[in-house]
């Protein structure tokens, strides 16, 4: 083992100070890899403060001396599943393997201490980008298995042009803020209800997001509404300030998209896609982002064609699950480097 690997240590989460390189962490990547997207210290501490998330039991950088080589955070996917977490990594352009390692093994003894004494299956989900080998490599290296294809794809909106044809009955507007906010989650929650492993919104979530996210912009949280001013279908845009050389001063992205049950087969999903896609151009967004299910969503993806979207980077959704024992396998290889806290 190097000396560097040696000189590997896992600590908590301290403050502002280890958000600000952790932006910078996360910015290095986006101008290595360009699928991935720039953030902010408010967009940052705004994800690290989400109802998910306890950030002091369940975020560790991994550090040599003052340097953050790398990250992980362990948030609860959706509020009835205590033992299902998402498994958020990232790592430095030029941190060895040995970081992700490190990380992945404290979420596998983190996710031990939190099972201890509950019956029930314990499962940890993760992504990782097909060109990120080595990650991929890793997580096999601990019990993680492939179970799922999403694509990250982009569209042009510099020459963006399609006719916005809206189906009779329904307008296309923005949400009512938080007087809408209960029947908007609802409607998220009835749209996504089919999609693979989708856990359901809470208020608290959605709340946190509209008032916190700097990302939201709430011109561009479009719902499609019936005369009687039901929600039928959602498209979320948002925006990020990049103040980054390397990228567009403004990135935008659809973060939703969906349309009930009983409202689909009537071209809405289009209609609020090229509302949406509007709406990113008029602010200024040169490209338009999203991503889709590979596996499942193939309708979804044949309207993303249509309309312009082509794919950037393919990720692969990796699970672990509790099917072994999770003392044994979290503490198969050396601990020198976790902190008790």
């Amino acid at each position: 083992m190097s000396a560097l690997v040696e000189s590997i240590a896992l600590r908590c989460l301290t403050g502002d100070t280890d958000l600000s390189a952790l932006v910078e962490l996360q910015n290095q990547r986006a101008r290595a890899d360009a699928w991935e997207h720039v953030t902010s210290l408010a967009e940052l501490r705004s994800d690290f403060q989400r109802p998910e998330l306890n950030p002091a039991a369940d975020v560790r950088l991994a550090m040599v001396g003052d340097t953050v080589l790398g990250f992980a955070a362990l948030p609860i996917s959706g509020p009835a599943t205590p033992w299902r977490r998402s498994l958020e990594l990232q790592s430095a352009v030029d941190a060895p393997v040995e970081v992700e390692q490190m990380l992945v093994q404290w979420s596998l003894q983190r996710a031990a201490r939190l099972s201890a004494g509950d019956p029930g299956p314990v499962e940890l989900l993760t992504f990782a980008p097909e060109p990120r080998v080595n990650r991929i490599g890793v997580l096999g290296s601990f019990g993680f298995e492939p179970v799922r294809r999403f694509v990250s794809l982009q569209c042009d909106l510099c020459s963006f042009s399609q006719h916005l044809s809206v189906p009779s009955r329904f307008a296309i507007r923005p949400l009512n803020g938080a007087t809408e906010l209960p029947a908007w989650t609802a409607a998220v929650n009835e749209a996504f209800a089919d999609h693979w492993r989708f856990s359901e919104l809470t208020m608290e979530s959605a709340v946190h997001f509209l008032t916190h996210d700097p990302s939201y912009q709430a011109g561009g949280d479009l719902v499609a509404v019936t005369p009687a001013g039901e929600i039928a279908g959602i498209c979320q845009c948002v925006l990020r300030r990049t103040a980054c050389e390397f990228r567009p001063p403004v990135e935008g992205a659809i973060a939703w998209l969906g349309v009930r049950p009983k409202f689909r087969g009537q071209g809405l999903g289009k209609a609020l896609l090229v509302s949406g896609l509007n709406w990113l151009a008029e602010h200024g967004v040169s490209s338009a982002n999203l991503g889709v299910d590979a596996d499942g969503a193939h309708a979804a993806l044949a309207l993303y064609r249509q309309v312009g979207f082509k794919p950037v980077v393919y990720r692969h959704a990796f699970c672990w699950r509790s099917c072994t024992s999770l003392t044994s396998v979290a503490c198969s290889t050396s601990s020198h480097y976790l902190s008790p806290c």
